[in-house]
């Protein structure tokens, strides 16, 4: 069975992505990030280290990702599943 893809990345690819771009915006662990791990509380990230890891995010995947939809993802799970969302729609 072949894994599904969006644009390029299966889901496994994606969320590595998107752990990879935590650590080289954060130094954040990739193995200590999980769905759960919420940006606030667990990472301690203010609006403009989310708003540079979005405009990471936009850059490296190619989308955009309008104000408006970033400010009610809170955790690193939310991150994932829009960004898979994302892909699919473009």
């Amino acid at each position: 069975m072949t894994a599904e893809t969006r644009r390029g990345f299966t889901r496994e690819q994606m969320e590595a992505k998107v752990r990879a771009i935590f650590n080289a915006q954060f130094g954040v662990q990739e193995s200590t990030l999980h769905h759960n791990t919420l940006l606030d509380e667990d990472l301690e990230l203010d609006s403009i280290d989310v708003l540079e890891m979005v405009m990471v995010m936009e850059e490296d995947f190619d989308l955009t990702i309008p104000n408006s939809e970033f400010n009610g993802l809170k955790s690193v799970g939310d991150y994932c599943n829009y960004i898979w969302g994302k892909l699919a729609n473009t």
